[in-house]
C-alpha cells in the first residue's frame, strides 16, 4: 500500500473518498473483485476514513452516502444519434 502524505485531514480524506469510490465502482458495477492487497488497502482507507469524517460530525451513514453517491445514476447523454438510440432501446 502506498502511504498518501498529505496537507490536512481534508486532503486525505478527499484521497481515500477518490479511491474507496473507484473500489465500489470496480466490484459493484464492473463485478471485479478486489485483490487481497487492494482488499487490506480498501479497509485502511475505510478505517482511516470513516475516523477522520467522525471528527467532522459526520455520521458514519452519511460518510457511506458519500463513497456511494450518484454510483448507480446514468450516465448523462449527450444527445447524438447515437446517445438516443441507446436511449429507444433502454425503454
Amino acid at each position: 500500500m502506498t502511504t498518501v502524505v498529505a496537507a490536512s485531514p481534508r486532503e486525505l480524506m478527499r484521497e481515500h473518498l477518490r479511491v474507496l469510490r473507484e473500489y465500489a465502482r470496480q466490484v459493484l458495477l464492473k463485478g471485479e473483485a478486489l485483490t487481497p492487497r487492494h482488499e487490506d488497502d480498501w479497509a485502511q482507507r475505510m478505517g482511516e476514513f470513516l475516523a477522520i469524517g467522525e471528527s467532522f460530525r459526520l455520521t458514519p451513514k452519511e460518510l457511506v452516502h458519500l463513497v456511494f453517491r450518484d454510483l448507480f445514476k446514468p450516465a448523462p447523454r449527450c444527445g447524438c444519434g447515437s446517445c438516443r438510440a441507446k436511449n429507444v432501446s433502454a425503454e
